[in-house]
Parts: C-alpha cells; structure tokens; sequence
C-alpha cells in the first residue's frame, strides 16, 4: 500500500467510496426500473410555448402520416411528419370541431435570432381521441384519418 489512511478526510473519502456510491447506485438503477414500467407513448418533442421575452416565428408543421395507436384500452392519434429545421419546437395546437370532423393545426416556433442548419427535423406526436363524442375525420394540417 503505498499510503495509509489516516485522519478524518481519509476516512471521509474512504466512506463516500465504499459506502455511499454503491448506494447511490442502487437508489438510481431502482428508480429507473421503477418508471420504466410506466406505459406511455413514446412522443419525440413536447408542446412548448416561447418565453416572454423571445421574438419568434412560427411555420407549419409537415405532416405526413396520420395513425391510430392504442394504449391500455384508449385510442391516440400518432401523428409523424417533419419539423422546418431542429431548431423549432412544436407550439401549443389549435381545434376546431365542426360536426364529425375534427381539425387539428399545428405550428412550430423558432427564436428569430438563433441560426440553425436547414435540415428537417423528424417528428412523432401523439393527441388522446376521446371515446364520447368520438370524431369520424380527423384533419391535421391539411392531412386526413377515418376514425373507427
């Protein structure tokens, strides 16, 4: 051994080491078993509003799938298209229900003064159809489902 523990803060690190780490380990590996079990759809971006102080710009978002997934006996409308670049971020969705059809828009949101590649960024988003008053048609941005 080329050096002998000796006072506190030897001892200290030696308990951190020891004993703390491997607990600290566990405490980790034991919470993310415990959320792994919880089901959820595996969405790509969150909804998010721009700050305050932020000038932006919005652009559609390009849709081009529309599907049905289920989950745990509720049905969810799976949504897959392309946001204009991977500095744009889904906006807060607007809808409008007229009769058996609903119409779903959505926007994206860039800072104006942030440069970003112009590359298109892939999206997955998914809405929750409700059962009572279910829609026959949804519409987003333009693209069509029928709803069984």
């Amino acid at each position: 051994m080329l050096w002998k523990p000796c006072g506190t803060m030897q001892k200290s690190r030696l308990f951190r080491i020891k004993i703390l780490f491997p607990i600290y380990l566990l405490v980790v590996f034991f919470c993310s078993c415990s959320s792994a079990s919880d089901v959820s759809l595996p969405a790509s971006h969150d909804f998010k509003t721009p700050g305050e102080h932020i000038e932006v710009s919005y652009t559609p978002v390009y849709v081009e799938s529309l599907s049905i997934a289920q989950l745990e006996g509720d049905s969810y409308l799976q949504v897959e298209g392309y946001l204009p670049t991977p500095c744009h971020h889904p906006a807060p969705f607007t809808a409008k229900r007229k009769e058996a059809l609903l119409e779903i828009t959505l926007f994206a949101w860039q800072d104006t003064e942030v440069m970003c590649a112009q590359a298109l960024e892939p999206v997955t988003l998914y809405f929750k159809i409700p059962k009572k008053d279910r829609p026959e048609i949804i519409t987003v941005n333009e693209v069509s489902i029928t709803v069984n």
